[in-house]
């Protein structure tokens, strides 16, 4: 997948958010349209501000895509869940 992302953003002048969406989407079949990797764009260059890395909220897309039923506050075992019925420590004053 690496690979793949790195002919993303060095070959096809995606930036770091696309790269690393689209490297996922074919490496692990994620089944997104091409059209889709426009949804993460702005996440490019720290969310165009260099605060926050692209790349990385691109890869916690990914993982929200394969891990999340249906919605994530809905979904067994994730930490929205876990927030949503009051079982996390951040839901706790």
């Amino acid at each position: 997948m690496v690979e793949k992302i790195k002919v993303n953003f060095t070959e096809k002048n995606l930036n770091c958010a696309e790269a690393t969406l689209a490297g996922a989407n074919d490496s692990l079949g994620l089944g997104l349209a091409d059209d889709a990797i426009k949804l993460v764009g702005g996440f490019g260059g720290g969310f165009g501000c260099g605060r926050l890395c692209g790349a990385l909220a691109a890869a916690i897309t990914v993982i929200s895509k394969e891990m999340i039923a249906e919605r994530a506050h809905d979904t067994a075992g994730t930490p929205c869940a876990s927030f949503s019925a009051g079982t996390s420590s951040a839901a706790t004053p």
